[in-house]
């Protein structure tokens, strides 16, 4: 459904492990996603 909408696959696994994890990381959210 995710790719339907055009949003990266990054984005959708960002949503699994919890958005403030994201926020938490000063090195940038995209990093922390790919890790």
């Amino acid at each position: 459904a995710s790719n339907s909408s055009g949003v990266p696959h990054c984005y959708f696994v960002d949503e699994l492990y919890s958005v403030s994890d994201v926020q938490y990381d000063s090195f940038g959210a995209t990093a922390d996603i790919s890790l």
